[in-house]
């Protein structure tokens, strides 16, 4: 019983460590712009899923882990409506917290991952946590996930985060609020306007598509699981996703929105880079990703060709 009790807890310290890093550190990209957006519903997405991994039983916690993996293969968008009922925001918000916990999801997948292709390590001599060195410092402020999770788990918190009751105080924040401040999370949740819902809803679709995109070209092989890792997985500045030694498995993707090219999805090519003999000519999916990008990058050759510009 001892040995099933201490399994427990390395369990629970452990899974609660690699909710708080991901929900921390997010890298792709519709995930970082949600919290930056809405920070409460942010936090909100992520407490519930530190509720479904370290509350409930091991098959809940299984069940959660499951479905969400299962999630990232078949997440279905509904067809976005320009006009949106007064369900709207509602719906959006379940579309938000489906972006961050598809995030956790692949972040599960990476990890994982790495369990299989790494040595058993039996000294115990890696450490794979240590206490956030923000926290140590007298003048942190606690962001609202924080504030959050001292209100759900109380005095729990301390060995979760590996700190020793004896040294509290080394950490007044949290001192604080757990035995001076009220513990009422006093962030009302943000509102989403209307009018913003369409284009919202349009710019997580593009990330959902090439984040599923990115996963099932590293399923195809193992030598490209290395193209998402956690820390690489973004919808920017890691678009090429393509093992490019291997021509079969080259694919491209749009300039502006970084979908990939697929079967049912085929790029056209930058005109005025086919003008020009460019070696890589850029590709978009659509005019309007075209006319997007070359107004942020290129505003002169936007104003020049704005009236004319189409792919070929």
């Amino acid at each position: 019983m001892m040995i099933l009790i201490m399994n427990f807890i390395q369990g629970l310290f452990f899974w609660f460590r690699f909710w708080f890093l991901v929900s921390n550190y997010p890298s792709w990209d519709a995930v970082i712009w949600i919290k930056k957006n809405w920070p409460v519903l942010g936090a909100t997405a992520d407490l519930a899923i530190n509720q479904h991994l370290c509350k409930g039983s091991h098959e809940d916690a299984t069940e959660f882990c499951l479905n969400a993996i299962e999630e990232l293969r078949f997440l279905a968008i509904e067809p976005i409506k320009e006009r949106c009922d007064k369900g709207g925001n509602t719906a959006l918000k379940e579309l938000l917290n489906k972006c961050v916990t598809m995030f956790f999801a692949a972040s599960m997948c990476v990890l994982f991952h790495k369990w299989l292709d790494t040595k058993e390590i039996h000294n115990g001599s890696k450490i794979y946590w240590k206490t956030p060195a923000k926290y140590i410092d007298p003048n942190y402020t606690p962001e609202i996930l924080e504030k959050l999770l001292v209100k759900e788990w109380d005095d729990n918190l301390l060995p979760l985060f590996g700190i020793h009751l004896d040294n509290l105080i080394q950490v007044p924040w949290l001192l604080k609020m757990l035995y001076v401040a009220d513990k009422t999370v006093w962030e009302e949740e943000e509102d989403i306007h209307p009018l913003s819902v369409f284009k919202i809803k349009e710019f997580l679709r593009k990330c959902i598509d090439q984040c599923r995109m990115q996963i099932d070209d590293a399923d195809e092989s193992r030598s490209e699981i290395s193209l998402f890792p956690i820390k690489n997985f973004t919808s920017k500045d890691q678009h090429d996703v393509t093992n490019k030694s291997t021509k079969s498995n080259y694919r491209r993707c749009c300039a502006y929105c970084y979908i990939l090219e697929n079967r049912y999805l085929i790029l056209k090519d930058c005109k005025r880079c086919l003008v020009d003999n460019c070696k890589n000519p850029k590709a978009y999916c659509s005019v309007t990703c075209q006319l997007e990008h070359w107004f942020v990058a290129h505003r002169k050759e936007h104003q020049e060709n704005m009236g004319t510009l189409q792919l070929k």
